[in-house]
């Protein structure tokens, strides 16, 4: 009788919504336990773990153990990583106020570049430990490179990403109190099956 409910598709997608909660609370309260600029990206790599596992067809009951030992593991080595992303959004800021303070044509044009460089910062950052997971070779310049290209490598998985983020963000929009309960890990899930379904099972892709 037990294995019968479990089998349940309710049951199943009650599984799946409460263990994404579950893991979007750990992410904030490991991200606030690094004093966030120490705890986002190995919060990220932990995220990004158990997710992979969840996609994968684990079960993952241990969730919380399986958290903190990615995130403990990965503490240095995700930081480095990071230390890319700050830069990068340093960078991305201070040329933006820069281009604040000049006149002329060219400004809107400058300002569209920035805007360009932003996104494309955002969707490497949202791709990259997802990649990181899945990836076999896990080198910093192959997990960027996939980042930023597997999301545009063919119109189908283009069109999931763009739709999935579309759908999310118009959910949140209509209904704010969820982004409290799968805000975070709901996007990294969105991440997660785009690049475990083009890098994990190409054929299925």
């Amino acid at each position: 009788m037990l294995i019968t409910w479990m089998g349940n598709p309710v049951y199943a997608a009650c599984d799946w919504m409460v263990k994404l909660a579950y893991l979007n609370f750990l992410w904030v309260l490991f991200t606030a336990a690094g004093g966030v600029l120490l705890g986002l990206f190995p919060a990220s790599a932990a995220l990004s773990h158990c997710l992979r596992r969840l996609v994968a067809g684990e079960t993952l009951n241990d969730v919380m153990p399986t958290f903190w030992n990615v995130y403990r593991s990965s503490f240095r080595r995700a930081n480095v990583y990071g230390l890319f992303f700050w830069a990068g959004a340093a960078i991305i800021t201070l040329n933006t106020m820069l281009v604040f303070q000049l006149n002329g044509p060219a400004v809107p044009l400058l300002l569209a570049g920035m805007i360009i460089c932003a996104v494309l910062l955002l969707i490497v950052l949202l791709f990259f430990f997802p990649a990181q997971e899945v990836l076999s070779e896990k080198r910093f310049s192959i997990s960027l490179q996939a980042a930023l290209f597997v999301p545009f490598s063919k119109p189908l998985l283009f069109v999931k990403a763009a739709g999935g983020t579309a759908a999310l963000l118009t959910l949140f929009f209509f209904v704010p109190g969820l982004l409290t309960f799968w805000g975070i890990s709901s996007f990294a899930l969105l991440a997660v099956y785009i690049m475990h379904s083009r890098l994990a099972a190409p054929a299925a892709a």
